[in-house]
């Protein structure tokens, strides 16, 4: 199951956050000054092929495939992402779907994020 990570540190002039994770998902979730949603990002594969996939209010989905800044016989450099084409919806929306705990006092912002998800295949988004 998905469980947040209650000691998220939230950054002065910047949105507030919360941060939620379990061994397949990376979930981060933005907040209007208001407490309303502003945007997410959801990591995906994490152990396996890390992706992301981000939606912002008022801008249009992005989807990357996450380099970790792993490179043979050196330090480990910040991860960045790089544009990555499809976003492989049917698994991922999925396995999103089969983690939310109906008694987490959170499932509002896994299920936005979900209808969101649907919203944006159902208007054209690239599926796998």
């Amino acid at each position: 199951m998905i469980q947040e990570f209650k000691n998220v540190s939230q950054l002065r002039n910047e949105r507030r956050r919360k941060y939620f994770f379990d061994e397949y998902f990376d979930i981060y979730v933005w907040f209007n000054s208001d407490n309303t949603l502003y945007g997410f990002q959801i990591c995906y594969a994490v152990d396996i092929n890390e992706h992301s996939i981000t939606w912002k209010k008022d801008y249009e989905f992005t989807h990357d495939s996450v380099d970790d800044g792993s490179i043979s016989g050196t330090n480990k450099k910040t991860p960045v992402l790089l544009s990555n084409g499809p976003f492989p919806y049917k698994s991922v929306i999925d396995e999103l779907l089969n983690r939310i705990d109906p008694d987490d006092s959170n499932k509002e912002y896994l299920i936005f994020i979900y209808d969101k998800l649907i919203e944006y295949t159902n208007n054209g988004g690239k599926l796998i």
